[in-house]
């Protein structure tokens, strides 16, 4: 026997392209199993495809009250939701005495909300599958990630989760006037209109997400090295497996930033995800490491007090003051498992291990620097939030952020760095964090 629960279903209208409709949800209905207490929800999609979200309301009487259980709570739903749904009739099902325990539904108090998110506005985070091909998730939360972020180890070895960046329609000052630290050869100021927003990493790329395309390769830590950002690897094994095949002596112009080479690091995780992955421009870079604040602030809004050790760092980024320098013997120790001190508490540290910055991001401004996707100039004049793509003469590529055995002044979001862009230019104090085009797949 079956029992019948009020509903109800909330599409949410969200910014659309002007020749796309947004999608709608209608005919939802919810019923709980006697036996196997089994939750089933069913709902129609029109003017879809759109990506689907659902929450659980109680203690409601009618459909316009209730409050939700919580994103944490329904991390177990499955079928045709958190991903991208065709038009028609769906399911969901539901089994809450796994996902939250010692609460019973009772009937006519319980509902399902559905929202319905426009294919250019998908749900705030995504999680790309490593293992499975083409197997994307979106969650309205970072408390509706199967098993939590920080508790689920699948999400810094063989998942990656983005968090969305609303940047469009924004005009941001890059750079920095007067900030302590600042460079002002390297920082200078210029506008950006974004025009579009973006997904980004929430974590570095970890070594153990790097091992499920290539070979595993030190990253110079023996102690929890799958969870530390990859490092000493060179941004042609990020994008291109040989740069002289794409940037030869043709001249002064070139098509750049072509896709990634099949065969490196984000080409592979584009044939397996169907994500255009790629490196974030250095505007979407800083952009996104301000979490939202302007210059003089770290990413969690804390004001910068120092050049060297400053304790608002200290909660925030690993860096050379708070565990960075493993020993006085570096780096002639590294990776010597006879003689070094490495351990989980210096060096780089476990990627999530310090406080995310106002965008929920983590480690944008310590551990490891970041390739970005542009070539180097001084100063950047992008207008858009794209990618310089005119190389100088010595072609050198970007890094940005600082890393773990720096002084504060170097984990500023300002802060820029040229390096070289061939195969042999690698280092423990490089590594990554990915990017996508916000739009669902």
């Amino acid at each position: 026997m079956k029992h019948e629960m009020l509903t109800t279903a909330a599409a949410l209208a969200l910014v659309a392209l002007a020749e796309a409709a947004t999608p709608e949800i209608s005919n939802v209905g919810m019923e709980q199993d006697d036996v196997t207490r089994l939750v089933t929800i069913t709902y129609t999609l029109a003017n879809g495809p759109g990506v689907v979200t659902a929450e659980i309301l109680t203690n409601a009487a009618v459909a316009a009250e209730g409050v939700s259980i919580g994103d944490r709570y329904v991390w177990n739903m499955e079928g045709a939701v958190n991903r991208v749904v065709e038009d028609g009739p769906h399911t969901i099902t539901w089994q809450p005495d796994q996902s939250w325990p010692d609460q019973r539904i009772w009937n006519a108090s319980v509902r399902a909300r559905l929202t319905a998110w426009a294919m250019d506005m998908p749900p705030p985070y995504m999680v790309a599958d490593l293992l499975t091909s083409s197997n994307v998730t979106y969650y309205a939360s970072e408390e509706g990630l199967p098993g939590g972020l920080h508790e689920n180890p699948v999400y810094k070895t063989s998942k990656i989760v983005l968090k969305r960046i609303d940047s469009a329609g924004v005009t941001y000052t890059t750079g920095t006037s007067a900030e302590l630290g600042r460079t002002a050869s390297r920082e200078g100021q210029h506008d950006v209109a974004f025009t579009d927003n973006f997904y980004i990493g929430v974590f570095e790329v970890t070594r153990g997400q790097w091992a499920q395309f290539n070979a595993a390769r030190s990253n110079g830590f023996d102690t929890e090295s799958a969870y530390r950002p990859m490092a000493n690897m060179s941004y042609t094994q990020v994008r291109w497996n040989s740069m002289t095949q794409e940037w030869g002596n043709e001249g002064t112009t070139y098509d750049y930033p072509k896709p990634p080479k099949v065969n490196s690091f984000l080409g592979q995780l584009r044939t397996k995800t169907g994500l255009d992955f790629d490196l974030p421009s250095e505007v979407q870079w800083e952009y996104a490491a301000r979490g939202g604040y302007g210059e003089g602030y770290w990413g969690d809004g804390s004001p910068i007090t120092s050049t060297t050790s400053d304790p608002n760092l200290d909660k925030l980024e690993r860096y050379v003051h708070n565990g960075g320098y493993p020993s006085e013997s570096y780096p002639d120790n590294l990776g010597n498992t006879a003689t070094n001190t490495w351990t989980s508490a210096n060096g780089t540290a476990v990627v999530g291990s310090y406080k995310p910055n106002g965008y929920g991001l983590y480690d944008m401004g310590g551990n490891v620097r970041e390739f970005v996707l542009d070539f180097w100039a001084n100063p950047n004049t992008s207008v858009h939030g794209e990618a310089m793509s005119t190389p100088g003469s010595s072609r050198l590529v970007i890094t940005r952020g600082g890393c773990w055995h720096q002084d504060a002044s170097s984990c500023r979001a300002a802060v820029r760095w040229e390096c070289g862009g061939t195969s042999n230019e690698k280092s423990i104090d490089i590594g990554l964090r990915v990017c996508a085009p916000c739009a669902a797949k």
